[in-house]
C-alpha cells in the first residue's frame, strides 16, 4: 500500500520561509513568480500548495538555508 505523502500546510511555508529570514518578495523571486502575491495568497491559504509547488518550494528552501549557512561561515 503507498503512502500519500503530506502536504505542506500555509502555516508550515509562512514559518519555513521567516526561520529563513526571507521576505514574501524575495521568496517569490527565489521561485520565479513576479512578485510576492503569489507566496501571500499560499501562505494564508487562499491558494493551496499542489504537489508540484512543494516540491518547487522545499528545493527553494534548501537552496536559501544552504545559502544562508555558507554566507554565516564566510562571516566568521
Amino acid at each position: 500500500m503507498q503512502r500519500k505523502a503530506s502536504t505542506m500546510t500555509a502555516q508550515q511555508l509562512k514559518e519555513a520561509r521567516e526561520r529563513l529570514d526571507l521576505s514574501q518578495e524575495a521568496f517569490a523571486t527565489l521561485l520565479g513568480y513576479k512578485d510576492k502575491s503569489s507566496i501571500s495568497r499560499l501562505e494564508s491559504g487562499d491558494r493551496p500548495i499542489n504537489p508540484r509547488q512543494q516540491i518547487l518550494i522545499e528545493q527553494a528552501l534548501d537552496r536559501a538555508q544552504s545559502f544562508a549557512f555558507i554566507m554565516k561561515d564566510i562571516r566568521k
